[in-house]
């Protein structure tokens, strides 16, 4: 990759490596490379850095030529079941800050076929964006992570409201959910 035609095509190039590295080999026999810390490792460590620069009128921007194959990066292995890295590793290789965080665009190809270890990270990342696109699915997984919300949080999931309750399916979480945020009785 390092040979000077591949140069233009270098991001695309890694993206697509990284995507076919998480493929089954076959559909009776899983296997993903990256699922194994070794080759994490060695390919975190050879990944280009994402850089960030501030303009004068002090607005951050990401080189976006390297965070597109990060956050294919980080997807990848998330679908591989490797595991997660911290919230402040994540935030310190794709360079996020207050004024360069995840676009909701990010979240969602962050979450896409993820677990919901994954997608509560996400939720840690950009609560914003991934609240209503994945805190169903891990409120129906884990009714639990309810009592980390707030109830503006909680609002923010379509499903929980009076829109989304109109779907009989929505009920049991919903329930799930009372629970969860009623305090304990003696």
């Amino acid at each position: 990759l390092a040979y000077p035609a591949f140069a233009a095509l270098h991001a695309a190039l890694l993206s697509q490596l990284l995507s076919r590295m998480a493929l089954p080999a076959r559909e009776e026999v899983p296997f993903a490379l990256l699922g194994s810390p070794e080759v994490r490792r060695l390919l975190r460590s050879r990944l280009p850095a994402v850089t960030r620069s501030v303009s004068s009128g002090g607005v951050a921007t990401v080189d976006r030529k390297y965070y597109g194959v990060w956050l294919t990066f980080f997807h990848q292995c998330w679908r591989a079941g490797a595991p997660l890295d911290s919230a402040a590793e994540v935030r310190e290789a794709l360079q996020l800050s207050e004024r360069a965080a995840l676009s909701r665009e990010d979240v969602v190809k962050l979450g896409r076929d993820v677990h919901v270890d994954a997608m509560k990270l996400l939720v840690e990342l950009a609560p914003d964006h991934a609240l209503p696109l994945y805190g169903f699915t891990i409120l129906r997984e884990e009714p639990a992570f309810a009592r980390g919300l707030s109830a503006e949080q909680l609002t923010c999931i379509r499903e929980l409201t009076p829109q989304g309750l109109k779907d009989d399916t929505h009920w049991g979480v919903c329930r799930s959910v009372v629970r969860q945020m009623l305090p304990v009785l003696p």
